[in-house]
């Protein structure tokens, strides 16, 4: 069962499913609990071969750790917390979407879910070594007000990773937001316009570049194109 704590704004799971049905992105049971591994024949293969190379640096990080407590933000389906979950680590999703919550609830065991919004503070668990953002930075508006949130979830030494987020520079960061507003317009989902969010790399407190993307290795290699940013607890306040 889903673990209910504090969620504001309840618009966002209907606007958010909406796009992620025209996309084609609100995968049956039996897809969810393949993923990332699909068939070469799906439309998305390629992309989540991408996300396959992100999930196994951030993976082989994890297991020189164990019976760590790790919190996923933004968990979506679960795909992503069932992985880190193989890594003998204790490993928590958080999302506001309580439909594909209850997805991951129903797919994956040995996972604690909850509905909660972590803008909102810490329900009532206790706190966690690693905290990570997948692919989910970008539905968050106040990055100044949400790290010193997660600095107080995090136990001494703990560490904060983003994964799979595009992160903008000062001269493309304004065309990136009217393309964005184009494209949920065109989608018809016009109100994701105003959930999705557009953040540079010096939003961030200090940081550490784990992996950094290089067009010519993309190319070949058709490795990832975001970055994998890591941020020590002492950098959050």
């Amino acid at each position: 069962m889903v673990n209910i704590g504090k969620v504001a704004d309840t618009n966002f799971e209907a606007f958010y499913l909406k796009t992620r049905e025209i996309e084609s992105r609100v995968y049956s049971d039996d897809v969810a609990k393949k993923l990332p591994n699909l068939t070469n024949n799906h439309a998305q293969f390629k992309e989540w071969q991408l996300r396959l190379k992100t999930l196994n640096r951030i993976t082989n990080y994890l297991s020189t750790f164990k019976n760590k407590r790790i919190l996923e933000i933004g968990c979506g389906n679960g795909w992503f917390t069932n992985k880190l979950n193989q890594t003998k680590n204790i490993v928590l999703g958080f999302d506001v979407n309580k439909t594909e919550l209850t997805q991951a609830d129903e797919l994956f065991n040995g996972i604690e879910f909850w509905y909660h919004d972590i803008q909102l503070g810490l329900p009532d668990i206790d706190k966690v070594d690693f905290i990570i953002f997948n692919a989910s930075l970008q539905y968050f508006k106040n990055l100044k007000t949400l790290f010193p949130i997660c600095n107080q979830v995090l136990n001494k030494n703990g560490e904060l990773h983003i994964l799979d987020t595009y992160f903008y520079n000062t001269k493309s960061i304004s065309r990136a937001k009217q393309n964005s507003i184009r494209h949920y317009k065109k989608a018809n989902v016009p109100e994701m316009g105003s959930y999705y969010f557009h953040h540079c790399l010096r939003d961030l407190p200090p940081h550490k570049v784990l992996y950094k993307p290089n067009i010519i290795v993309q190319k070949l290699f058709s490795d990832s194109p975001f970055p994998w940013i890591k941020i020590e607890k002492s950098d959050l306040n």
